[in-house]
């Protein structure tokens, strides 16, 4: 897989509800969950928990320290 997205796969990463993203971009629901298909499809996804595991993989997102 390669790292392309990032905006989009970093937003996934850190899981926000399509609620809370249609409220900060001003998008339907609908229009937030046909964009994330289509990337997840590109990226050869089939879940979330997948996109969180290419974030890490990519660099977006780096592990909370205790």
């Amino acid at each position: 897989m390669r790292c392309w997205g990032r905006g989009s796969v970093r937003g996934r990463a850190e899981s926000p509800a399509n609620k809370e993203i249609v409220e900060q971009l001003s998008v339907s629901e609908g229009t937030i969950k046909t964009h994330l298909s289509r990337l997840m499809a590109k990226l050869g996804l089939t879940s979330r928990a997948q996109a969180v595991v290419l974030s890490y993989d990519c660099g977006l997102v780096e592990p909370a320290t205790r």
